[in-house]
């Protein structure tokens, strides 16, 4: 199939490289991918620790972040180490409600320990993902990016877009387009209404431990933060939410000293074995969330020309390859299964029924 007048995707980062993918790989053009950094992937799809991680308490993410595990493990399993993962808790409900008998093993206190070369104080129960590992999503995204590029997709950077009265505009100047893919993140609802929040978490390299290479990433839901190996480092968060109202589309969040403490009172606390940490890096990202923690794919209803795949929550580095086959599938014409038809209405935008929810009301 092909159209004079271009889709056109806004963003490149991994939502917006996995669209133009999709749309790519169904023979569709021509293809325009717009940007307003010099360069793609800078914003969430940069700021994040390349967890695979198969496990949300939202269970539609859930399903696709399986989905999205397997789709590294078979089609970028040199950009992505699947040593696992290991999920602790003791209190949270969360780790029980997260277990599933066909693909996860309880670990006693031994075999954590022998995985992890760690074990946290007090009482606790965890078990091991085998799907779960660390990827290299900004590999992932240049070969997305050439491979749409030499099948005929254009890729203009530097392009501020902007969306009026369902006319498009790139630089100010008036662009004809048959769609337009909304995949830009946290500026995603500065484009057009919905109820989507932009939150910063912080991410610290340190020195501490130390973990084995091949050791599974660890999540700890009880005191949430993780933290993995990274070379003779650590990678570690403290999962913190902080509302950004007015996301600088220049630059990361400004790191916040005081998430720094917190995160080193939750290590002392649960993984004092860890030893005293030395800090080495503090950054911090964006994630995108809507209320119910769903994500937003498909189709706009007030505007058919119009589809969102957006609000990824953190989990992009994991679903947005299944997450932009759902989000474009009108498109492509894409042969949905039954669970992912169902996943599909679940994050459809269609769910925000008068599309002014706001997080306070």
């Amino acid at each position: 199939m092909s159209q004079t007048k271009p889709i056109v995707v806004i963003g490149a980062g991994l939502a917006g490289l996995a669209c133009l993918s999709e749309l790519s790989r169904a023979g569709l053009g021509p293809l325009l991918l717009v940007e307003r950094h010099a360069s793609f992937g800078t914003q969430a799809s940069a700021q994040n620790a390349g967890l695979i991680r198969s496990h949300a308490s939202n269970p539609h993410t859930a399903a696709l972040a399986r989905r999205g595990a397997r789709w590294w493990a078979q089609h970028r399993a040199d950009l992505f180490r699947g040593q696992g993962s290991v999920l602790v808790g003791g209190d949270s409900s969360e780790l029980m409600a997260g277990f599933r008998r066909d693909e996860h093993r309880w670990l006693h206190k031994d075999q954590l320990f022998e995985r992890v070369g760690h074990r946290p104080s007090g009482a606790f129960r965890s078990f091991f993902n085998p799907l779960d590992g660390i990827a290299d999503p900004q590999a992932a995204m240049q070969i997305e990016l050439q491979n749409c590029q030499a099948a005929g997709a254009e890729i203009f950077l530097d392009c501020e877009a902007s969306l009026i009265d369902g006319e498009l505009f790139l630089n100010g100047k008036a662009q004809d387009f048959s769609a337009v893919v909304l995949a830009a993140g946290a500026w995603s609802s500065q484009l057009l209404d919905l109820p989507l929040q932009a939150f910063s978490r912080h991410l610290f390299r340190c020195l501490g431990g130390p973990l084995k290479p091949s050791s599974p990433w660890v999540w700890d839901l009880d005191e949430e933060f993780y933290f993995r190996s990274d070379g003779d480092s650590l990678l570690l968060s403290a999962c913190d939410e902080r509302v950004v109202a007015e996301p600088d589309p220049k630059h990361w969040p400004r790191s916040n000293p005081d998430e720094w403490g917190n995160l080193r009172s939750k290590v002392a606390r649960r993984w004092p074995s860890l030893g005293e940490l030395e800090l080495v890096k503090a950054s911090a990202g964006l994630r995108c969330l809507s209320p119910d923690d769903g994500f937003i794919l498909g189709q706009d209803p007030r505007n058919t020309g119009i589809y969102w795949c957006t609000g990824l929550g953190g989990h992009g580095v994991t679903c947005a390859q299944p997450a932009a086959r759902l989000a474009m599938a009108t498109l492509t014409g894409a042969s949905l299964d039954d669970e992912e038809q169902r996943l599909a209405k679940a994050h459809a935008a269609q769910r925000f029924a008068t599309l002014t929810e706001t997080w306070n009301g």
